[in-house]
Order: C-alpha cells, then sequence, then structure tokens
C-alpha cells in the first residue's frame, strides 16, 4: 500500500510523536511550544485523516478528525468558542469541501481553510482560494507543507 504523506519525525511510518514540535527555518521539526489553535481535519479515507491528525498532534495542534462534512459541522459548532482552522478533502463523499467550507464561512467569517485534493480542476482550486483565509495542497503532501500552510494562515 502506498502511502500519501511522508513523515520527517513521529507520524504513522517514525516514532511515537512529541506534543511539543515546532518547525525550524530549514523545514525540519524541533522541539517547540504547542499551538493553542483546534484544527478539523475533514477526509472520508479513514487512513489518511488518521495520519494527518496524528502528525497535527504530534506538531502541538489540537486536530479532531471528521468523515463527512456533516461530523464537521457538528465538531465546528462544538468548538466556536477556540481559534481553529478547516483541514478539508475537496472530493468529499456527500458534501463536498468546497460546500462544507461555504457553510462555515457564514458562521465563521474568517474561518482559515486549507483545501486538499488528489483529483483536481481549474475552477474548483480558483473558487476554493478566492477567500482570504484559504490555502491549497496537492495530495500527496509532506507533513512540512502542512504545518506551512497552517502557520502562514494563523500568520495572516
Amino acid at each position: 500500500m502506498k502511502r500519501w504523506f511522508k513523515a520527517k519525525r513521529g507520524g504513522p511510518s517514525g516514532n511515537p510523536p512529541s506534543p511539543f514540535l515546532s518547525e525550524a527555518k530549514d523545514g525540519n521539526l524541533l522541539p517547540g511550544k504547542p499551538v493553542n489553535v483546534v484544527v478539523v481535519v475533514v477526509e472520508d479515507e479513514d487512513v489518511i485523516r488518521g495520519a494527518i491528525c496524528e502528525w497535527l498532534h504530534g506538531a502541538g495542534y489540537e486536530a479532531f478528525g471528521a468523515a463527512s462534512a456533516k461530523d464537521a459541522q457538528r465538531l465546528l459548532l462544538e468548538h466556536k468558542s477556540t481559534p481553529m482552522i478547516l483541514i478539508t478533502d475537496l472530493a468529499l463523499r456527500g458534501d463536498g469541501g468546497w460546500s462544507l467550507a461555504q457553510w462555515a464561512w457564514e458562521r465563521f467569517p474568517n474561518l482559515p481553510v486549507v483545501f486538499m485534493s488528489g483529483y483536481i480542476d481549474e475552477f474548483t482550486v480558483r473558487s476554493a482560494l478566492g477567500h482570504r483565509h484559504t490555502a491549497f495542497l496537492q495530495k500527496p503532501f509532506s507533513l512540512d507543507a502542512l504545518v506551512k500552510s497552517l502557520r502562514s494562515l494563523i500568520a495572516a
């Protein structure tokens, strides 16, 4: 089975991740402070969702996985008083990631969203990136790319 993600330290294929990791200038993960942001990861593939949540926990984020847009909506409403970031696959079964993001922006206008997909078309990506608090990751992607996207959205 081919893995979609590559972990530099920790994660499904490495040593147990530390809850206190940060990113150095060279992109490697080093000991640091935990991040006070809730990340909702929406991915209908269990293995991928689990890997992303595990790596985010290792990088100091509080991450919750959702297998569907409906589950993600519940999580977003439960954590509405905490700074949040939504990471969603664009090609979810049922309501897609784009519909989920639009629902979320109606309730949380400044919610940062990272869209991810292994299958892209130019129109979808342009639409997704039209909001000011968005990033896009093409699958497969590395943990470093994910953490950089999150940090750039947090800093914005």
